[in-house]
């Protein structure tokens, strides 16, 4: 897989050209992201989708960003349109966040406790339940610096996603340059910055 290396001076003009480097990289995946987020497949998804105000959610959640924040996601989005996407909306890319979160999280399991919970009642949660036990832990772990060979931690994890094909990720490296930022890491196409496992 190829690393998506994007520079810029700002960490505002970072989030226009990642957008942009994204659009022309990857349209077909944002085309499809987009139409999920507006609920405009025609799929069972759009259907979950709508019922979720998936897209109203996003938008009141770029409302409330604060400045900085909004200023970063929005360059993000005038990138993207710039890449050629017209339809990307300022608040686009949290709903894409929204989709990711929502099909790869952990939102089927609260729903289906949900459901056995109002049909059998609460007891039954804990009868059926197939999951870990309460007191397990996550696959997360650390490596001092004493341990590693360069005599910095390591931490390693994972994402807790299942194996899709294609992939949800993207490797990118973004540095802005005046600012001082060299970020490699996993990013969903069409949301700005690095969602996971990133380093400086």
């Amino acid at each position: 897989m190829t690393v998506l290396r994007v520079e810029a001076a700002s960490t505002e003009g970072l989030a226009f050209a990642q957008g942009r480097a994204t659009a022309e990289a990857s349209r077909e995946r944002l085309l499809e992201d987009l139409a999920h987020v507006e609920s405009t497949t025609g799929t069972p998804w759009d259907a979950f989708c709508a019922r979720s105000l998936l897209a109203r959610t996003a938008r009141r959640a770029h409302e409330r960003l604060d400045d900085e924040t909004r200023a970063f996601v929005d360059a993000y989005a005038a990138g993207v349109r710039a890449g050629g996407l017209d339809a990307w909306c300022d608040w686009t890319s949290l709903g894409v966040m929204a989709v990711h979160h929502a099909l790869f999280g952990s939102l089927g399991h609260h729903l289906w406790r949900r459901h056995v919970a109002r049909a059998l009642g609460p007891d039954a949660v804990t009868t059926l339940a197939q999951e870990v036990p309460a007191l397990s832990g996550s696959n997360a772990w650390v490596v001092g610096g004493r341990r590693s060979a360069d005599g910095l931690p390591l931490v390693g994890a994972d994402p807790h996603r299942i194996v899709t094909v294609p992939g949800v990720y993207q490797q990118v490296r973004l540095v802005a340059t005046d600012e001082d930022v060299d970020v490699v890491g996993l990013t969903f196409p069409g949301v700005p910055g690095v969602q996971h496992f990133g380093h400086t």
